[in-house]
């Protein structure tokens, strides 16, 4: 008969660290894939990357009580995660692509977000205010598609 003598504890969530230049690395990445000579595999593993990031940054203290703006880029991000909007193998190749552009943007948005706001913007060279920026104040905005990047943005 066997019996345990050792215990091992997972670390808490909120003990496990971010590495943002890989999710930063990984947004880029995603970002910057191309749907012609992109191959649904190459999506299909790229999207999965970064919804493991996006649900690693979700569980972070974001300060969504504070702002506004955050607290929408959160339920956009809960929204997207949901079974029913991700890509099934009858997904068109094209609407797989933008689902995974979708998590790769919120993803990059929500980093900023994790980081405190400091830098520049991740869709552009700007810098910005924390709080009056447009890519947070987009967030707001219902209708705003993920897949567009601001006006602002080069």
């Amino acid at each position: 008969m066997a019996t345990v003598t050792h215990r091992h504890e997972a670390p808490a969530v909120e003990s496990l660290s971010i590495d943002t230049e890989l999710i930063a690395d990984s947004t880029d990445a995603a970002l910057q894939m191309d749907l012609s000579t992109s191959t649904r595999e190459d999506i299909n593993a790229r999207t999965a990357v970064v919804i493991k990031q996006l649900g690693l940054l979700l569980g972070q203290e974001l300060d969504t009580d504070e702002d506004p703006a955050v607290r929408a880029l959160c339920r956009q991000a809960y929204r997207l995660l949901e079974l029913s909007e991700r890509p099934t193998k009858e997904t068109p190749v094209f609407r797989t692509f933008f689902f995974m552009r979708d998590v790769a943007s919120l993803t990059r948005r929500l980093l900023w977000v994790y980081g405190g706001g400091k830098g520049s913007c991740p869709l552009s060279t700007a810098p910005y205010c924390f709080t009056t920026h447009p890519c947070l104040r987009m967030a707001l905005s219902a209708s705003a598609p993920l897949n567009r990047p601001p006006a602002h943005a080069t």
